[in-house]
């Protein structure tokens, strides 16, 4: 009788191994992916994004849009300084070769090597709209899910330049 407890101890113990050993592989696999994932689904809703403003910037003075976005990871940055929308995510996924951007578009994409952990990288996706619009916004930092109401306010005679008004709803 004590064979068969010594057995199944045994099983069981085998089992909780293999187990562990093969969620500690695929875990960083399964990370990765996640990763992977949400930077595709954040470059297609910057690429919406960006159709929005340049179909406002292009119907005149007065037009307006309202975009929903969901960003469930990362941040999304609109520096009306520069007149660039970033969005950048810390991550396990390399998107692409780390100091070197890359165009899709009108998006650039910038892999960047964590300085502090190997393994590690930030990757950040940018529109400019420099030479195309000045940005103006109420919000400079967003996370989550948001409406954004993206107007025409016409021509800005100080920067000769459209001026885009992007606010929260």
């Amino acid at each position: 009788m004590a064979e068969i407890w010594v057995s199944a101890v045994l099983y069981v113990a085998i089992g909780t191994v293999v187990l562990t050993i093969i969620l500690a592989a695929g875990l960083p696999v399964i990370n990765k992916l996640r990763d992977k994932n949400t930077i595709v689904q954040t470059k297609n809703a910057m690429h919406e994004l960006d159709d929005t403003i340049r179909t406002v910037v292009n119907e005149g003075p007065g037009s307006q849009r309202l975009r929903t976005l969901d960003f469930r990871s990362g941040e999304l940055a609109i520096d009306q300084n520069i007149d660039k929308i970033s969005w950048k995510m810390e991550t396990r996924f390399l998107e692409s070769e780390p100091g070197i951007s890359i165009k899709e578009g009108t998006l650039d994409i910038l892999t960047e090597e964590d300085k502090y952990v190997v393994g590690k990288y930030w990757t950040k996706l940018s529109l400019d709209y420099s030479t195309v619009a000045d940005i103006d916004s109420t919000s400079t930092m967003l996370i989550g899910r948001y409406n954004l109401l993206i107007k025409n306010e016409g021509l800005d005679t100080a920067t000769n330049k459209i001026k885009i008004l992007i606010n929260e709803q």
